[in-house]
């Protein structure tokens, strides 16, 4: 794959908005079924997440064969499995710091990514919040869960927690099980019968 040369001296007036952010990214960078454009609000940075790993090079390189070149490739690539964990925070700061030790051993277990603003989360394909529904420090928005769940494309979970124990108990289960990514709300509330 070859990169067309972008010049940004002359590309910095350009506006995304007259033809859209994935055809502009398409007509910059190329057409490529790799590239997937997330764009949190328009008056904010757009994001492009490479759904892949592969091996680029500027220029051949002597006397290595291209087997050696994709174990290189290969050892170096750590597959998060496309999942993120999704944890909650506020304007006056993050989750409880006892919920990442919690699962600290899932993200090393699986390789899975994590963060903590929305916008990370819009890259990855399987997401899971964590907490409630409060968008306070103990539980991610509803609001940022519905416009996850917008695109067909991406699958959001929700584990339920209300404590680092309750967290750490889901998480070693997926260990135990080998399941990175259930699909499913796990310690939901129970509907209210009537």
């Amino acid at each position: 794959m070859t990169w067309p040369f972008v010049d940004f001296k002359k590309e910095k007036n350009l506006d995304p908005n007259d033809e859209g952010y994935e055809d502009t990214i398409k007509n910059r960078l190329g057409d490529f079924a790799l590239w997937r454009i997330v764009v949190w609000d328009p008056s904010h940075w757009m994001m492009i997440r490479v759904g892949n790993s592969q091996l680029y090079t500027q220029r051949s390189i002597v006397g290595v064969e291209v087997k050696e070149l994709e174990e290189v490739a290969a050892a170096q690539y750590v597959d998060d499995g496309d999942h993120i964990l999704f944890f909650p925070m506020d304007q006056k700061g993050l989750c409880p710091r006892a919920w990442f030790e919690a699962a600290w051993s899932f993200l090393e277990h699986f390789r899975s990514n994590f963060c903590f603003y929305p916008q990370e989360a819009f890259m990855y394909k399987n997401v899971t919040l964590i907490g409630p529904p409060l968008g306070t420090r103990r539980g991610v928005a509803q609001e940022i869960e519905d416009v996850l769940k917008d695109n067909d494309w991406r699958q959001v979970e929700r584990i339920w927690c209300s404590s680092a124990y309750d967290l750490e108990a889901v998480l070693k289960r997926r260990i135990k099980e080998g399941v990175r990514f259930r699909g499913k709300d796990e310690l939901a509330p129970e509907a209210d019968p009537g």
